[in-house]
């Protein structure tokens, strides 16, 4: 098994705040001087993974001549529809132990912030302006809000739901009521 594995399996039995960097070395049957090699602290095996590079290039893929905010929709549902399949119960374990534990859970916004910058590029670079543009500053901040409350409901409900329907829902919902404020 994995450190990760054995941390999630520690964790989910233990308690986060109970479970210890050695116990998790032990469990991996590695050294601690291991288990920092791959993970800073154990906050990092949490939240650390390999979905940046895949879900960059599922939305910067989007066509051109796409709505902007359409790209960002199907570019999301569809990193979910293929790259997530493989992970879900480890990543619904993940996010169930970052809606628990308090600590996690207050780690989560800069953990967002930490990861948009390929998002801010993307939305200037079609926008016509810079990365640090307020509304592209704004934007970002409510998509990231928007995909941290999406998987924090799928985790909730045990991950019954595929991920993707709740992603595509929520965008559209929304697509209507930022519709209505801008007519009204």
């Amino acid at each position: 098994m994995t450190i990760r594995q054995e941390a999630l399996r520690l964790f989910t039995e233990r308690g986060y705040d109970k479970t210890t960097v050695e116990q998790i070395a032990e469990a991996a049957e590695v050294a601690n001087t291991t288990f920092f090699r791959y993970f800073p602290s154990k906050e990092h095996v949490v939240f650390a993974d390999e979905y940046d590079v895949p879900l960059r290039e599922a939305i910067t893929s989007r066509p051109e001549d796409e709505p902007l905010l359409v790209a960002v929709r199907n570019g999301i549902t569809e990193f979910c529809r293929t790259s997530l399949v493989a992970d879900q119960e480890e990543l619904l374990t993940r996010l169930q132990l970052i809606d628990r534990v308090p600590a996690l859970r207050s780690r989560l916004p800069q953990h967002q912030r930490d990861e948009s910058d390929f998002m801010a590029d993307f939305l200037a670079r079609r926008m016509g302006c810079e990365p640090d543009d307020l509304v592209v500053r704004v934007l970002v901040g409510v998509l990231g809000s928007m995909v941290a409350e999406v998987l924090l409901a799928w985790a909730r409900a045990g991950g019954e739901q595929p991920l993707e329907d709740l992603f595509a829902k929520l965008f559209d919902e929304m697509s209507q009521v930022f519709s209505e404020v801008g007519a009204g």
